[in-house]
């Protein structure tokens, strides 16, 4: 419904605050939760074998070796992960999103400084995901989908395979590059485009690439269907390469679609998918703590409300008893009086 644009990389908390705290009373919203969203910048991505078939187990074995599959501590990363079905039952494969927990910090300071609560930590490729699977709907595939969003300063591969996401990779060119020196910088895409492919395919985690869905800020790119052809990437001339409009997937205002004209140079895919798809997203990158804070919140607020009910429960069987024992003590002295009368 309401949708503001507000640079604020170069801004330090406080001031991120007085932002939301100027949109919400712009709007005459007293919003309550937070929904955070990371992109493929602000995370590792890494897929692993683990050697159980059991969630539980699988999850203890990922917290104590966290720290083989990044170059931090376990104490300094926040950590999720989806286990991927496999035919083999002797072990599960695991897809790693892992972010420094710096950046969670920062979110859970700037929400603390809001009066918000974080509802979840999101990976936007997790939500971008469901967005490419509904374009791509009525068309039959073989292989995986994969989905290329092409952002300001940055684009993002997204691999599908059987609706699950199996391959993310950040891609360090954006519209602003393709746009400044379109010749070098588009080059530098299709290189790029290429190795994040090549990976996907060495990884050997989900089927190769049958379709590839562009979307986001596309008319920088040049032909890049014809010219991702001709760079020589083994798989290239199977995939199909389209482009879509992100905007005619989701239900916006009107004041929205101003918004995103007046605001032409940014993308909003990422938002919108995760505004729409949160609910089945299956990463959340909020700290345990903060996890263990709620729990024990919402439990608290349960155990009040039981005893609400309780002292309900009795307060109105108190009162019964009282209009009982009133009723009966004025029919006592009415059947006293009569008594005296005769």
């Amino acid at each position: 419904e309401g949708i503001a644009v507000e640079d604020v990389a170069k801004k330090n908390d406080d001031e991120v605050v007085h932002t939301l705290l100027r949109y919400c009373k712009a709007q005459k919203i007293a919003p309550a939760q937070l929904l955070c969203l990371l992109s493929s910048k602000q995370f590792i991505f890494k897929s692993v074998d683990i050697p159980s078939t059991e969630k539980e187990e699988v999850a203890k074995i990922i917290d104590l070796q966290a720290g083989r599959f990044t170059p931090y501590a376990r104490e300094e990363i926040v950590i999720d992960f989806v286990c991927l079905e496999s035919l083999v039952q002797h072990f599960t494969n695991v897809l790693l999103f892992i972010v420094n927990r710096k950046i969670a910090d920062r979110l859970s300071a700037i929400s603390w400084g809001a009066h918000m609560q974080i509802d979840k930590v999101i990976v936007a490729s997790d939500c971008m995901a469901m967005s490419y699977i509904k374009s791509a709907a009525g068309t039959p595939l073989d292989g995986s989908l994969g989905g290329l969003h092409i952002g300001e300063d940055y684009s993002e591969l997204t691999v599908i395979d059987g609706n699950q996401v199996v391959f993310v990779r950040n891609i360090p060119v954006g519209a602003i590059s393709l746009k400044k020196n379109p010749v070098q910088a588009q080059e530098d895409f299709l290189q790029e485009l290429n190795r994040s492919m090549s990976a996907h395919h060495d990884q050997g985690v989900g089927k190769p690439i049958q379709q590839l869905r562009i979307t986001g800020l596309t008319e920088n790119v040049g032909p890049i269907e014809e010219n991702f052809k001709q760079t020589g990437f083994p798989h290239a001339g199977k995939i199909e390469v389209a482009r879509f409009d992100y905007q005619k997937y989701f239900s916006l205002s009107k004041s929205v679609i101003e918004t995103i004209q007046r605001a032409s140079q940014f993308s909003f895919f990422e938002i919108f998918s995760v505004l729409t798809y949160s609910g089945q997203a299956k990463v959340n990158l909020l700290p345990t703590e903060l996890k263990l804070k709620r729990r024990a919140r919402d439990m608290s607020r349960e155990i009040l409300g039981f005893g609400i009910l309780v002292m309900s429960i009795f307060l109105l069987a108190s009162l019964i008893m009282g209009s009982k024992i009133y009723f009966k003590g004025m029919t006592n002295q009415k059947l006293g009086a009569i008594s005296q009368k005769y």
